[in-house]
């Protein structure tokens, strides 16, 4: 970690905050404190928007509030979730939440209860946030609101542009009313999963928006395939070795 951040980390939080492990994340920009039991995101403020993580925080705190178990947000001393501070040359948000220690689900998993238990707190999420949106304070996103267009497809040749440009007409072309659109997860493949205690937990809001709640669905269906592709594949390359 970039020893400007870690030090007005400390400052912010605690100074016993060593020794930080490296988790990753999509930049490698989370890390662990096992003895603070805490586990930290450094977010480089030009990538990341303030209201994205107003949103989370809005989100984990209404989940929270409903039975729904995640990691609770750790306000800083100044007493605020989300803090700004200054790197060398960038600026940064920090976002400190509780540490769950748990395994995350197997991308194999075959156990049906828990496969069920996972489709019925999802369709919960979804129920939470449907008859709670008229209290939430926060401006959601659309569903394409990081989906640059005009680049995804580019250079992969024009059969790729065109049934890109296609699909988009055609999810933009799809209905939206209470029951289809709403605020989803967005993200909640099965390492967003994670089981401590013999309870479930629901982790990383850090992509919430308003989109068609079967995307939600779609996204661990989409992983299983994937995951199960991938183990086939490798099972043929260790029968030819």
């Amino acid at each position: 970690m970039n020893p400007i951040i870690l030090e007005q980390l400390k400052s912010l939080y605690t100074e016993n905050i060593e020794p930080l492990e490296l988790l990753g994340g999509f930049h490698n920009n989370v890390f662990l404190s096992r003895n603070q039991r805490m586990v930290i995101k450094i977010l480089d403020a030009e990538t990341y928007r303030k209201i994205n993580l107003l949103n989370e925080q809005e989100i984990i705190n209404l989940m929270l509030q409903h039975g729904v178990k995640t990691p609770n947000l750790i306000p800083s001393k100044n007493g605020t979730p989300i803090e700004l501070v200054e790197g060398k040359e960038k600026k940064f948000y920090l976002m400190v939440y509780s540490y769950i220690d748990g395994e995350v689900l197997s991308p194999n998993l075959k156990e049906d209860h828990l496969i069920k238990a996972w489709g019925k707190l999802l369709c919960k999420m979804h129920e939470i946030t449907k008859l709670n949106s008229h209290a939430m304070k926060q401006n959601y996103l659309e569903w394409d609101h990081d989906i640059k267009n005009e680049d995804f497809a580019k250079g992969h040749g024009k059969i790729i542009e065109e049934k890109w440009k296609g699909y988009m007409n055609a999810f933009s072309a799809l209905s939206k009313n209470e029951n289809n659109y709403g605020i989803v997860h967005h993200d909640l493949h099965n390492e967003n999963i994670m089981i401590a205690n013999k309870d479930m937990y629901i982790l990383d809001f850090g992509d919430v928006r308003r989109s068609w709640y079967a995307y939600d669905a779609a996204i661990p269906i989409f992983h299983f395939i994937k995951n199960r592709r991938k183990n086939s594949l490798f099972k043929r390359v260790e029968g030819i070795i």
